[in-house]
């Protein structure tokens, strides 16, 4: 794959302003406009955030926590299939994040148990990708990863507790190429991880490819928005409607960048989701927004022409419930 390029970026630039919004304002409900019950039974369930292609095609990471498993649903949920590593593989290494492209590239990154990261992408056959080794420092642990549709992926991560104290919780990125070689190391201060926290609460920020061939990495008061060479084109600060919310995810979409809310109740407990609209071009405040009860929080999928797209359960029939964007 000549050409490609593997990104770990650390950014640091000065913001131009803030999306404010009032404290603890109240959101705007969503409310479902048009349902569509899977034709399927769903046979497993999934962990974390789903993601969509350009075909509504949904992906969700499967099994453990740890698993490298990435479940594909079609849209519709008429059928499915399974996308793993060798046995040898799973066995010695954890998954950390995936990636899926607009026309359906599929990537997941994986830390192992020698110390070593991994990218894995499939291709043809679903049970054996191509995985590529990259040159990272040591006690590095990763939490993102967005490709390119040229190839390029933007991976960060933070230094664990093996680190020294200097470097504890600091968060890395670098610029890769394909072999996994480090090709340069961007320095810049950014949000430190609180690693005494790190097993016991959310973890703040994720990352999206957007329509517009951007790839926008979310952090918990800011989103850096980057270009395919490695460049940070803007950044876009924004202050959390409620400061107990978690900034968990991203989304992005015929200009406009969603960010996924959750209300901090601890580990194990029902949380509830709200969503921040924001101007993909200038980070300007474009809405602040929360599904009414019959949505539930589970969002599949956004596409500013249909809304958010949510995964319910309703007559004990799975449903794909689509709430438009006001």
């Amino acid at each position: 794959m000549p050409g490609k390029i593997l990104i770990l970026l650390v950014l640091t630039l000065a913001p131009a302003f803030a999306a404010t919004s009032p404290a603890n304002e109240a959101p705007t409900t969503l409310r479902a406009a048009s349902s569509t019950v899977w034709s399927s039974v769903l046979p497993l369930g999934w962990n974390g955030n789903a993601q969509c292609d350009s075909d509504a095609n949904l992906y969700a990471q499967t099994g453990t926590a740890d698993s490298i498993s990435i479940l594909k649903l079609a849209h519709g949920g008429s059928k499915y299939e399974l996308y793993g590593v060798p046995v040898d593989v799973a066995r010695n290494a954890a998954f950390r994040a995936f990636s899926v492209s607009p026309s359906g590239e599929l990537r997941a990154l994986a830390d192992t148990r020698d110390h070593q990261t991994y990218v894995f992408e499939w291709r043809s056959d679903p049970s054996n990708p191509s995985q590529t080794k990259l040159d990272v420092p040591e006690h590095l642990t990763t939490e993102s990863l967005a490709a390119f549709q040229s190839g390029a992926m933007l991976v960060s991560g933070y230094f664990n507790r093996g680190a020294d104290e200097q470097e504890r919780g600091k968060s890395f990125m670098a610029i890769f190429e394909d072999s996994g070689k480090l090709a340069a190391r961007v320095s810049g201060k950014f949000s430190d991880f609180d690693l005494a926290k790190t097993r016991t609460k959310l973890y703040e920020g994720g990352s999206a490819v957007g329509d517009d061939g951007y790839i926008y990495l979310l952090r918990p008061e800011e989103v850096v928005v980057v270009s395919a060479s490695g460049q940070v084109a803007r950044r876009m600060p924004f202050k959390k409607p409620d400061p107990s919310l978690l900034a968990e995810g991203i989304y992005e979409s015929g200009g406009i960048v969603l960010v996924q809310f959750f209300e901090d109740k601890g580990v194990g407990k029902h949380f509830t989701a709200e969503y921040l609209a924001l101007d993909s071009a200038t980070g300007k405040r474009r809405g602040f927004y929360a599904p009414e009860s019959a949505l539930g929080n589970n969002l599949v999928c956004f596409t500013r022409n249909d809304g958010l797209t949510f995964l319910t359960v309703k007559d004990e029939k799975q449903v794909l419930l689509t709430a438009p964007l006001p």
